[in-house]
């Protein structure tokens, strides 16, 4: 579903805010295969070469995606506690 506007973004001269989605729709083969062997999974799998994605860019994004479910989780766990 992403994966058309995720190639386009890379391919182009400005793919910014591109690695924000792939973190959030990779996550759980980034979590998996972590920043450097993810780089070379998606660029197999896109047909793409791999020099064309950011690895800093990438671990950015995975870092950012990380620190947001940790929050979620703090939020639902409050949440949760706070109702009895």
């Amino acid at each position: 579903m992403f994966d058309p506007y995720i190639k386009k973004r890379i391919l182009s001269q400005e793919p910014r805010r591109v690695y924000t989605v792939i973190a959030l729709v990779y996550s759980q083969e980034l979590e998996e295969l972590k920043p450097s062997l993810f780089r070379k999974w998606i660029a197999k799998k896109m047909d793409i070469p791999e020099e064309k994605f950011n690895l800093n860019s990438l671990r950015s994004a995975w870092m950012r995606e990380r620190q947001r479910e940790a929050l979620r989780k703090d939020k639902s766990l409050q949440a949760y506690e706070t109702s009895y």
